[in-house]
Order: C-alpha cells, then structure tokens, then sequence
C-alpha cells in the first residue's frame, strides 16, 4: 500500500505540479552549493532586521504579521504552537522547498546564533522563532526576487504559490553517519 500512494503523489506531482513549475518559470534545479553564499550577502539587511535598525522591521512582511497576530491574539497565543502552526504555511521558503529550508536554517543559525539576540527587542518570539518566522522566509523571499526579477509582492505570490511544489521536487536525503555527523 505504501508504495501505491507513493506512486500516485509521484504521479501527481509529474501531472500536475511539474507543468505548472515549467509554465511560471520556477526552476526545476537549484545549485543549492550557492546558497549558502547568496544568503551570507544578505547578512547586512537581515542584521539590520535582527537588531531593530531603521525602519527594517517595519518593511518586514514577516515581522508585521507577528505582531499583528500579537494584537489580535495576545502574545502566548501568537508565539504558542497554534499560532505556528497557523503561520507555517506563510513562512515556506516557496520553490526552495525542504532542503532550501534546511540550508537557510543553518546559514542562518550561523550568521545569528540564538545567544547574541537582544530578546527584549524581538519579544514576544524567542530567537529560534525569529529565525524561523522572520529571518527564514525573509531570506527566502530575497532570493526569490534575485532568481526572478520580481518585485517583492510578485515574489511573495511566487513563494506562496510555489510551496507544495518545491517541497516535493526538493526533499532532503539526509544520513546519518555511525561517527554522529550529518551528510546531505
């Protein structure tokens, strides 16, 4: 049975998803050996979000809708599980999929490591929530628009509307090695 429904979400995929990639132009290979690269040149505006500089977070897609749900659900809602999972679907990094999510994550983990965030300053998330809620999606639109030319509206469509498909054209394949490390 396992492999039936493998097969027919496989078939759909190809069926559905793959021509709707090639009619709007989503890339059906990614060098993802660059991306880690393109998401450390952005480290200038995502600090700048990070830190509260300017009006950064005011621009902030992202950080707008967190505290908008702030606002209308209080903050232990907002930041509680339901209120993630509400988002979770808003914070997909679009065609970039698991393995895009996954590099974004690191890179940015590495760029930001959780201990040097001011947590007042990005209350009422901690910073893990920050990084996943704001700085990933963020970081994945940027580069939506850089493999685009889109505006940031256009590509936000694109990351949205790209989501499922990128998920199932760019999944992990993750191994655990007997010494503990992690291949991709």
């Amino acid at each position: 049975m396992g492999i039936y429904v493998a097969s027919c979400k496989r078939h759909r995929f190809e069926a559905h998803q793959v021509p709707q990639a090639i009619a709007k132009g989503w890339p059906m290979k990614i060098d993802f050996r660059r991306v880690r690269g393109r998401v450390e040149k952005l480290g200038s505006g995502l600090g700048k979000l990070v830190r509260g500089e300017g009006n950064a977070r005011d621009e902030s897609i992202y950080w707008t809708t967190v505290i908008k749900e702030v606002h209308k659900l209080g903050s232990r809602a907002a930041s509680g599980v339901k209120g993630q999972f509400e988002s979770f679907e808003k914070t997909q990094p679009g065609y970039y999929g698991e393995l895009g999510s996954m590099i974004l994550h690191q890179t940015l983990y590495n760029m930001f490591p959780p201990s040097s965030f001011d947590a007042q300053s990005i209350t009422p998330l901690t910073p893990q929530e920050f990084i996943q809620r704001i700085l990933v999606p963020e970081a994945a639109l940027s580069l939506i628009m850089e493999d685009t030319r889109q505006d940031q509206m256009q590509a936000l469509q694109t990351m949205r509307e790209s989501s499922g498909y990128g998920w199932q054209c760019f999944r992990t394949l993750v191994k655990v090695l007997g010494s503990g490390r992690v291949r991709i």
